[in-house]
């Protein structure tokens, strides 16, 4: 099914090897054994990177117009700027050995949940834990195994939180 598989599709092959926005009349004409219809793709590019497609079809040929794509077109702009963002900001903010949180956030959300609690008179719950002896991992197993007990270690902890919580 090309909803499982975009890539696999001919028209988002097209769009992210041109990196550019296409409207096609004709599905069936331009690319051999694509069902009838017509489409818009646009790719969503930063830094001349393309992060993935943005596409709208319809079995009707010839439905979309250029208003159309230039419109499906400024939307793809801003929704690429906005994933790069999140992708930013995934990246200062959660360590990518463990998925969990960074030394600085923490600090961050304890000052603001401390300032939370003291507004509301209320309390919050901070729960510390060390790895014992994990420097005999890496020594004996190698960086290669201690990553592998870190990255374990924070997908178990993750599994385990609940909604409110912050694992850092």
């Amino acid at each position: 099914d090309d909803r499982e598989r975009p890539l696999g599709d001919p028209l988002a092959l097209a769009v992210v090897a041109d990196k550019r926005a296409r409207r096609i009349d004709d599905l069936r004409a331009e690319f051999s054994g694509a069902p009838h219809g017509s489409a818009l793709a646009v790719p969503l590019v930063v830094e001349d990177r393309v992060l993935g497609i943005l596409a709208v079809r319809t079995p009707r040929p010839s439905a979309y117009d250029d208003h159309q794509l230039a419109v499906l077109s400024t939307i793809a702009q801003q929704a690429a700027i906005a994933i790069e963002n999140a992708r930013h900001h995934r990246m200062a903010t959660i360590d990518s050995l463990t998925g969990l949180h960074l030394r600085d956030y923490f600090f961050r959300r304890v000052e603001e949940e401390h300032v939370r609690a003291r507004r509301y008179r209320g309390a919050f719950a901070l729960l510390m834990l060390d790895v014992d002896r994990f420097k005999e991992i890496n020594d004996r197993h190698g960086h290669l195994a201690g990553d592998r007990y870190l990255r374990a270690l924070g997908a178990a902890i993750r599994t385990r939180l609940r909604a409110a919580d912050l694992a850092c």
